[in-house]
């Protein structure tokens, strides 16, 4: 995974196999926001998220002071420790996520928006749910004021928008850019 100082980067993994979920319970998507917040903080702010019973994206800042040696060895970590911990829990054995999760530069505001979108939309995207007012695992209510999170930095992603509202809005509205967005990343 390539990461550099003081870029954005999405990040994203998947499960093993088409089989495979990396959430089964409510319980393990906060173990695994719990356990990211612990290894990643000091290398990166998370800007937005989203967790999919077989997958998750993460948009995130890494930090201009950060030891990019460290920071990787910090994520494989934290990747390791879920996995261990969710094999114990779910009584199975072996590699839970892809070998590598992948790591996309973000570069211009265009990029910017569409992604936080995308990854917020990701739910609906998949028929997970209807309404992404019923989905609780993604950064989404973070930016509407409604919960506090602390993984999250949202105050760079809402200085792009006039209005809490307008991200809103934003969020929620078809969007043509969201055909480039599925070509660069994997089939999901």
């Amino acid at each position: 995974m390539q990461l550099e100082q003081g870029k954005c980067f999405h990040v994203y993994n998947r499960a093993n196999s088409d089989n495979d979920k990396l959430f089964v319970t409510a319980n393990n998507y906060l173990y695994f926001l719990k356990k990211y917040h612990e290894y990643m903080v000091l290398h990166w702010d998370t800007l937005s998220y989203c967790l999919l019973p077989n997958h998750f994206h993460l948009f995130v800042r890494i930090h201009k002071n950060c030891d990019m040696k460290k920071a990787r060895q910090s994520f494989k970590n934290f990747l390791n420790c879920y996995a261990k911990s969710f094999n114990k829990a779910h009584g199975r054995r072996g590699s839970l996520f892809q070998k590598n999760a992948k790591a996309l530069h973000v570069a211009d505001v265009s990029y910017y928006q569409s992604l936080v979108r995308y990854i917020h939309r990701n739910p609906l995207k998949h028929k997970i749910v209807t309404d992404l007012d019923n989905w609780m695992f993604s950064s989404y209510f973070n930016f509407l004021g409604l919960k506090n999170d602390p993984c999250i930095e949202n105050t760079s992603i809402l200085s792009v928008f006039d209005s809490v509202r307008h991200f809103k809005n934003f969020v929620h509205a078809d969007d043509p850019q969201e055909m480039v967005l599925k070509e660069l990343l994997f089939e999901e």
